[in-house]
């Protein structure tokens, strides 16, 4: 379905409903009865429109309909920020976005793409999501770290990546202004002493007051496999100061 087809119908329905919201409200209230820091998905920019299109054609759609892909993002924006304001009536803490950006060697789209199409509407969103007291973070997939400067301007407050970004040096130059999920390097997860080891290795680097990072636990390659043994995960899960380690 091309963009200007998509745009003649009115394919958004009002995010609500009275039984989903319930189910939502009860699952708020029973984690934040154990004290616990709780988030709402929404979908991305991007990322939503690939079911519609198939992600080839969205990529060319992005050069053939520049005036009708920015109406349908528009449109977007506005949609999702209801979902979110809905999730912040529910007593969510934080939004967060799902919105891939890249495959594994480089992003989908050129800087001035996220630019023209994405930027403005993420700005947006991210304005109103602070303007409700409330965090916003981005899940994004791909080695797209040449697009940092984009979540930055945003005003995202972290980003879920992959670990085929070089987070360690993203970490050192914007670590203050974003919060990043980052791994411990490589280690043995049957060696208690190289858990340890990993464990004070990661909190040094990665742990500081007003740059935190949170841990990220699906990487095969730092924890040896996905049965690593509960004891040496414990290491690496210290407290933390607070959500995202900053006051909204």
């Amino acid at each position: 379905v091309p963009p200007d087809v998509l745009l003649q119908h009115d394919y958004y329905l009002p995010p609500r409903g009275e039984k989903y919201a319930e189910n939502i409200k009860r699952a708020v209230e029973h984690h934040k009865q154990r004290g616990r820091f709780c988030y709402m998905q929404t979908p991305g920019f991007f990322e939503c429109f690939n079911d519609a299109f198939g992600i080839q054609n969205h990529l060319m759609y992005l050069l053939m309909y520049p005036e009708e892909m920015a109406e349908l993002y528009r449109r977007h924006a506005d949609w999702i920020i209801q979902c979110a304001d809905n999730s912040i009536d529910l007593g969510v803490d934080m939004i967060h976005i799902s919105d891939d950006w890249g495959a594994q060697k480089a992003p989908f789209f050129s800087d001035q793409v996220a630019r023209d199409y994405f930027l403005p509407y993420m700005k947006d969103f991210v304005g109103h999501i602070h303007s409700k007291g409330r965090y916003c973070v981005i899940h994004s997939c791909g080695k797209i770290e040449d697009r940092i400067h984009i979540f930055v301007e945003a005003g995202i407050d972290g980003w879920e990546m992959m670990n085929i970004n070089d987070v360690r040096k993203l970490y050192t130059e914007f670590g203050e202004q974003l919060c990043f999920q980052a791994w411990p390097l490589p280690f043995d997860p049957e060696d208690d002493k190289a858990a340890k080891e990993a464990a004070r290795e990661f909190v040094d680097f990665f742990c500081h007051p007003g740059k935190p990072a949170l841990l990220g636990m699906g990487n095969r390659e730092a924890l040896g496999s996905n049965s690593a043994p509960a004891s040496h995960v414990s290491y690496l899960t210290q407290p933390s100061p607070g959500p995202l380690g900053r006051d909204r």
